[in-house]
C-alpha cells in the first residue's frame, strides 16, 4: 500500500477488504485530487473498465482512493452517496448517467450538475467520461459570499439556505440562441461551443491554480468560482430542471429502519444501516430510539430471537446453522443472546 500522502493510492485488493475499509465509492478509473480549505477539485478519467474510485474519507480527512480490481474477483457494483457539501459535476468529454435521490439523467459533453450536501448521487453508463468535480463546503461559500449566487442560478433554482432538503440542479448545455448570446455579450455572437468551452477552461484553470499554490492563488480561486456561478446563470448557456427531495421525517426514518430490520432477520450492524440510510450512526441511533423506546440493537435482537425459535420449531437446521443464517459471529454469540431474551437454551426450546 502506498503512502496516503500521495495524490493517488493505488491498493491491490479483494473485495472483502474493499467492503470493509472502503465505504463510498462509484465506478470509475482515476482520481487526481487537489484542494484548498473547503474547496476540493477532481478531474476523473473513467475510461478504464477495471477500476473504480474509493472516497477514503474513514481514512483520511478529504481525498480520494484509485482501486485496480483483479479480474477474478467480484466486482462491486456502484452505490449511491452523499458528500459533505456542495458538489458541482461538469462534463469535459463523453457522458455518463447519474443517479441522484434515485432519479436518472444522462449527462453529455458540457452538461452539469450541481448538488446539496443532502443529496444521494451515484455515477453509472460510463462512455468515454472525463469529468471536472468541485467539491464546495457550506463554511467557504460564506466566508468568501458565495451563498448568494445558489439561488438565482435559474428563474427555477431555489436552493433552501437551511439544507433541510436534498436539492440539486442538472444544467444541459442548450443549444445557442446567436443573436440573443450576441446581445448578451454587448459583442459578436460567439460560435456555439466559445461559452462551454470557458467553463471547460474555467475549470481546468481552477484545478491548475489549486494544484499550483502559487502566491496569491487563493484569491483567483475565489474569483474563478464567482465567474463559474455567474456562467451557469446564463439562460444562453443553459436551461436547467431543479429538484427538490424533503427530508424524511425522524418517524418516518425510524419505521423505516424498523421495517428493514424485520424484512431482514438477522444480525445487522449500524454500519449497514448507515450505507442504507445515509444518516451517520448517532443520529441513526437517537432518532430510533426516540420513536421506538428501545434501541436498535435491542430491536435487532428480539427479530432475530423470533426467527432463531422459528427456525428451530419449523425446521432442521442445527443450531450452528441457525446462528450462522441469523449472522451471529460465534455460536457462543448467539447463546449468550438466546439465554438472556429467551431464558434457556436454544436445545431446550427444540425439545
Amino acid at each position: 500500500m502506498k503512502s496516503f500522502d500521495n495524490e493517488n493510492l493505488t491498493i491491490s485488493s479483494n473485495s472483502t477488504l474493499i467492503q470493509n475499509y472502503l465505504k463510498d465509492y462509484s465506478l470509475s478509473s482515476l482520481y487526481v485530487s487537489t484542494h484548498y480549505n473547503g474547496i476540493n477539485v477532481v478531474i476523473m478519467n473513467a475510461t478504464t473498465p477495471d477500476e473504480f474510485v474509493c472516497a477514503y474519507t474513514d481514512l483520511r480527512s478529504s481525498g480520494f482512493v484509485t482501486i485496480k480490481i483483479n479480474p477474478d474477483t467480484e466486482h462491486l457494483p456502484p452505490r449511491a452517496q452523499k458528500h459533505k457539501g456542495f458538489e458541482f459535476i461538469f462534463v469535459a468529454n463523453g457522458s455518463y448517467t447519474s443517479v441522484i435521490e434515485g432519479h436518472a439523467y444522462h449527462l453529455k459533453k458540457y452538461d452539469a450538475i450541481l448538488m446539496n450536501q443532502n443529496c444521494k448521487n451515484m455515477m453509472t453508463e460510463f462512455d468515454n467520461l472525463i469529468a471536472i468535480v468541485v467539491s464546495l463546503s457550506r463554511e467557504y461559500l460564506s466566508q468568501n459570499h458565495l451563498l448568494k449566487h445558489l439561488t438565482p442560478l435559474s428563474a427555477q433554482s431555489r436552493f433552501d439556505p437551511n439544507y433541510k432538503n436534498a436539492e440539486y440542479t442538472v444544467f444541459h448545455a442548450r443549444d445557442f440562441d446567436m443573436a440573443k448570446a450576441g446581445e448578451d455579450c454587448g459583442q459578436g455572437a460567439p460560435s456555439p461551443n466559445q461559452q462551454e468551452e470557458s467553463v471547460k477552461q474555467l475549470l481546468y484553470q481552477l484545478y491548475d491554480e489549486l494544484k499550483r499554490k502559487q502566491v496569491g492563488y487563493n484569491f483567483i480561486i475565489t474569483g474563478l468560482i464567482h465567474r463559474l456561478f455567474h456562467y451557469l446563470s446564463r439562460d444562453t448557456l443553459y436551461f436547467t430542471e431543479h429538484k427538490t427531495e424533503k427530508y424524511m421525517k425522524d418517524e418516518e426514518l425510524a419505521e423505516h429502519i424498523k421495517l428493514y430490520l424485520d424484512n431482514n432477520p438477522r444480525k445487522t450492524t449500524i454500519e449497514e444501516l448507515t450505507r442504507i440510510f445515509f444518516y451517520n450512526r448517532n443520529h441513526l441511533s437517537n432518532v430510533f430510539s426516540k420513536q421506538l423506546s428501545r434501541s436498535i440493537k435491542e430491536y435487532n435482537n428480539a427479530v432475530c430471537m423470533e426467527e432463531a425459535k422459528r427456525l428451530l420449531t419449523e425446521t432442521p437446521l442445527s443450531i450452528s446453522d441457525i446462528a450462522k443464517q441469523l449472522n451471529f459471529r460465534s455460536r457462543s454469540q448467539f447463546y449468550n443472546v438466546f439465554r438472556e431474551y429467551y431464558g434457556c437454551l436454544p436445545k431446550d426450546l427444540r425439545r
